[in-house]
């Protein structure tokens, strides 16, 4: 038992004196860096080496006891509220605080990057001097508020009465059509062709579907044919389609609005979304009623001829309507730089892309009904013509089944092709101030138009060194760095030139966008944020 105690106990003391050997060793080095400072009683670097063992372990001990004193800088606090340096743009100075454009006349100016695509520098005041103007001509806070106040109501009275006019307005109908469509197409931007032509595109497909309902059934009622009904619901439908498809191609028009700021042109989704759902609904589903009918209670069909001729016109015009929107969906992927198939895929043009669909089906549909007409008549059974209703009913649930799913893929923001979002990725990527890209998302936001957004790594010395050389003389800054001698000078030097490095980062931003546009016209947003 005394032999174990002895042995525990002369472990212990070895692995105490390893330690304080170590740590002896640890604090000798520290007084050799620190060179004898902190303590004037310390052996410079020289006594140190020189003395013996003894008075280097005293020497070392002592230098245990030393503490280096850090002057610690305030925590920087993100919670105090400063608003001496902000800016207000004239339009928000004027509108707030209910001054005239006199009253900021002699106010200094400043020029800063405009945030509107286009637009170099916007002109704004600092937000201190627009209040101590609103105060010498208002007087005092209190009458400010006061009309801010007034303002503020002024606007929710406006607000009631525009829905008050818009209620009124759809009370009363307009007995010019021409008037209408003009007030429609008021803030229409003209600059866009293409959708002008689909807009043309769609206008002939409502009047052909219109004409073919028409004939069709004057045709059914003739001659009782459950295909020919199915026919004649099919061009019903896709004529109240195609009117909500126009409705909506000439609201997508429209340019963006406060309400709006990225546009209308997804309403033509969803209206594309709606007619299919119609299609679904009143084509697809009266045609399989009638057909099962038609099984259930056969009549017997007359007057083929008036049948054969109504379809032969509804062909006709049925594949001119489809090849004029052939013509333009072709022309269209063709300047898109993409086939035709990913072009009908990917919905770019939804109205004409549904007209394209239905007016295919409406071809084939025709094709259907005078098989099976025919073959009714040759052998006189309606099974042949029921089953021609239940054939065209078949073709418009598979037709409304790919509007519906495409229109609502874009609905919901779908991606762009990998290989257009590599090419986009590449020209930042490669540009001297990016570092990296990460989070890319490319979002095709209807119509071909697409919303850029990734967070962006830029190289802090590429920037700086933009700024150096585009901004400012190094002379001069390097006699501004020689005269200073208190940390307030030095921080005064720092927060100049640190604010001149974040405005050169917006405009590398700024740049960076419009080369992407410049590459890619169809990327009508981008948003980089800094990482």
């Amino acid at each position: 038992m005394s032999l174990t105690l002895h042995l525990r106990s002369f472990v212990c003391n070895r692995a105490l004196s390893c330690v304080a050997s170590s740590q002896q060793k640890r604090n000798v080095r520290l007084l050799t860096r620190l060179g004898g400072v902190g303590d004037p009683g310390n052996a410079s670097q020289s006594d140190l080496r020189a003395a013996p063992p003894k008075e280097a372990g005293s020497a070392a001990s002592s230098a245990a006891k030393v503490k280096i004193k850090v002057k610690l800088r305030p925590k920087f606090d993100y919670d105090i509220t400063k608003t001496d340096r902000n800016y207000i743009t004239p339009i928000r100075a004027m509108r707030i605080y209910h001054l005239e454009e006199k009253h900021l006349m002699d106010l200094p100016l400043c020029l800063r990057r405009s945030a509107v695509y286009g637009d170099s520098v916007m002109k704004v005041y600092n937000i201190r001097d627009v209040e101590k103007k609103a105060l010498q001509v208002h007087g005092s806070l209190e009458k400010i508020s006061k009309l801010e106040s007034n303002r503020v109501q002024q606007e929710e009275n406006l607000k009631q009465l525009k829905f008050i006019y818009n209620k009124a307005k759809k009370r009363f109908k307009q007995t010019d059509f021409e008037s209408s469509i003009s007030n429609l197409l008021k803030g229409v931007d003209e600059r866009s062709s293409i959708a002008h032509k689909s807009l043309w595109v769609v206008k002939v497909a409502v009047m052909v579907n219109a004409v073919n309902s028409f004939g069709k059934f004057v045709a059914c009622a003739f001659t009782g044919s459950s295909a020919m009904f199915a026919e004649a619901v099919h061009s019903v439908a896709d004529t109240l389609n195609q009117c909500i498809l126009l409705f909506g191609k000439l609201h997508s028009l429209r340019r963006a609005d406060q309400e709006h700021p990225y546009g209308y042109r997804n309403l033509q989704n969803v209206t594309a979304l709606i007619s299919g759902c119609g299609v679904f609904c009143i084509g697809s589903g009266l045609s399989f009623y009638h057909g099962i009918s038609t099984l259930m209670h056969p009549v017997p069909v007359t007057n083929l001829s008036i049948s054969t001729a109504v379809l032969a016109f509804s062909l006709f015009t049925e594949g001119t309507s489809l090849v004029i929107a052939y013509k333009h969906l072709r022309a269209n992927a063709k300047a898109a730089g993409v086939n035709f198939v990913s072009y009908i895929r990917r919905s770019n043009d939804p109205a004409v892309n549904v007209i394209f669909c239905e007016d295919m089906a409406a071809v084939v549909g025709i094709l259907v009904a005078g098989v099976a007409t025919g073959l009714t008549h040759v052998t006189g059974s309606p099974i042949f013509d029921a089953c021609g209703s239940l054939g065209v009913g078949t073709l418009l649930a598979l037709v409304s089944g790919y509007i519906i799913s495409t229109n609502a893929s874009m609905l919901l923001g779908q991606s762009v092709p990998v290989d257009q979002m590599q090419q986009m990725r590449a020209i930042l990527e490669r540009d001297r101030m990016v570092r990296g890209l990460h989070d890319v998302k490319a979002t095709d936001m209807g119509t071909g138009t697409i919303r850029f957004k990734a967070e962006a790594d830029f190289d802090g010395r590429e920037i700086t060194s933009a700024y150096l050389s585009s901004k400012i003389d190094l002379e001069s800054v390097l006699q501004e760095a020689k005269a200073i001698n208190d940390l307030k000078t030095l921080e005064q030097f720092m927060l100049v030139h640190g604010e001149g490095v974040i405005d050169q980062l917006g405009e590398e931003v700024d740049r960076l966008e419009k080369k992407l546009r410049d590459k890619h016209p169809n990327v009508r947003h981008v948003d980089l944020e800094v990482l």
